[in-house]
């Protein structure tokens, strides 16, 4: 039987306690993008992009797998299809259509510092987004951010590298950590986070995140980092 970590209870509990539904999974250890990629390479086969995607209309629905090293770009792709620009389809069209529902992405998770050392900020970006340390700095308006040390990620958000989580401002009851959110992750209607451990994820509503973090007493910074 899995014992699981005192955090990883306490800040489940919280989201039961304020009425916020999830999905739980277990998993084996995933710290970082290499190890997911290791994953990939035991099974021989890596997890191509599933897109469903609509016409400008909604009349025409297409299934779209792509290369997973591959960007998705929506007007070359309109182009080889020969249809109007493509969007994302509803939720809705593809329970219709195809009986499946949307995946939900674990969202980049970076504990950050500024030069001095005096400010610390949770970062929450698009999975699909490099993380560009000059232009979140100057949406910040800081000077130059660097990633914060294991010491202060666990004094501040008692959290641990390889499982930092927006949850773990549940912890930060001094709000000292300011927490940034990535605007396009509005477009993920189910986001996935680390309940504290790397061996488990949270699938919650992303409106439902953000509601956590202000519920937690925490105000949202909002950045637009490029694509």
């Amino acid at each position: 039987m899995m014992i699981m970590d005192e955090r990883q209870i306490q800040v489940q509990k919280y989201l039961n306690d304020i009425g916020i539904s999830y999905e739980l999974y277990n998993h084996e250890p995933c710290v970082t993008m290499e190890l997911c990629e290791e994953a990939d390479k035991l099974t021989g086969a890596p997890h191509c992009k599933n897109l469903f995607l609509t016409n400008r209309q909604g009349t025409e629905f297409f299934l779209v797998l792509i290369d997973p090293n591959k960007r998705f770009r929506t007007a070359e792709v309109s182009k080889q299809l020969g249809v109007s620009r493509l969007s994302f389809g509803t939720d809705d069209k593809l329970h219709e259509l195809l009986n499946a529902t949307a995946g939900a992405p674990h969202c980049k998770n970076l504990f950050l510092t500024n030069r001095q050392g005096t400010e610390f900020f949770l970062v929450l970006i698009d999975p699909n987004k490099r993380f560009r340390t000059a232009e979140v700095s100057k949406q910040l308006g800081v000077s130059r951010l660097s990633f914060g040390t294991d010491d202060k990620l666990h004094e501040l958000l008692n959290a641990t590298a390889g499982a930092i989580t927006p949850l773990a401002a549940y912890y930060d009851t001094d709000k000292r950590v300011c927490i940034c959110y990535d605007d396009d992750l509005d477009d993920y209607e189910y986001i996935c986070v680390h309940p504290m451990v790397s061996t488990a994820s949270l699938k919650l509503k992303t409106a439902d995140l953000k509601q956590v973090i202000l519920t937690m007493g925490h105000q949202i910074r909002h950045i637009l980092p490029s694509k």
